[in-house]
């Protein structure tokens, strides 16, 4: 079962600055007007690039054809943009990260977890692209990619709780049982009182037989935020487990 809140996938399309010097009050404007009436932004990101804009031009453009919803379109200009930029990390990373956003949101998850692999290629620690990949794999259902990447970023950060309840929620669809309550357990020492950790600590305990521990964990988070989702979770969890228990010989 996956935690909620998780997965399927948490990368956002958001056409951050140009990584690039010289940027000027034309292109800020731009990115601006992009946000606010994007059908303006890219008639003037049009005009703009006939008058030779150049990459200011174009990135603006992407980023209009974002807010428009013509994720496919952006994601080829932001992907050329990046391949412009390839001996500059600095610069490369970034485009190549927003061009692997807008792909998934065209939705080609395939080849945006191509380019989310070169960019970790480039930045090896880098928190937020081994992430990305992680719960864009998960989402793909390619798990033991997930995994690899989780642990990446588990050896540079072994606090970090997100990746520990995303890890957990991969081994449990691994079924390996014992890896994720190891991954809860730690991520609750750094957060006691997370409810959605709580509530699969609790499934875990009780496909173990340790029913009075789930017990606890799932009337915990009753108790705390009764009217949560993970309070509604943990009832149905803990009345299917009497009623198991009731009508056990």
């Amino acid at each position: 079962m996956i935690i909620k809140g998780i997965a399927p996938v948490l990368v956002m399309v958001v056409c951050a600055a140009l990584p690039v010097a010289g940027l000027t009050a034309e292109y800020g404007a731009c990115m601006a007007q992009s946000r606010q009436d994007p059908h303006a932004a890219l008639r003037l990101a049009i005009s703009w690039e006939g008058q030779a804009g150049g990459a200011s031009a174009r990135h603006c453009r992407a980023s209009a054809l974002i807010e428009l919803g013509q994720f496919s379109e952006a994601a080829v200009i932001l992907e050329a943009l990046a391949g412009e930029h390839r001996e500059n990390p600095a610069q490369y990373a970034p485009l190549l990260h927003q061009a692997a956003s807008a792909w998934i949101q065209a939705g080609d998850p395939v080849h945006a977890l191509s380019l989310l692999g070169q960019v970790r290629d480039i930045t090896p620690e880098n928190a937020t692209i081994l992430e990305d990949r992680a719960e864009l794999s998960v989402a793909a259902g390619r798990l033991w990619e997930a995994v690899d990447d989780l642990n990446t970023l588990l050896d540079y950060r072994p606090d970090y709780g997100p990746a520990l309840l995303l890890r957990a929620s991969v081994w449990q669809q691994l079924d390996a049982a014992n890896l994720a309550l190891a991954d809860l357990e730690r991520a609750l020492v750094l957060s006691p009182n997370d409810r959605g950790a709580l509530v699969e600590r609790g499934v875990l305990l009780c496909q173990a037989g340790n029913t009075s521990a789930a017990r606890r964990d799932w009337m915990a988070v009753i108790l705390g935020s009764p009217d949560s989702a993970e309070a509604e979770r943990a009832r149905t969890h803990l009345a299917t487990m009497d009623i198991r228990h009731s009508s056990a010989p």
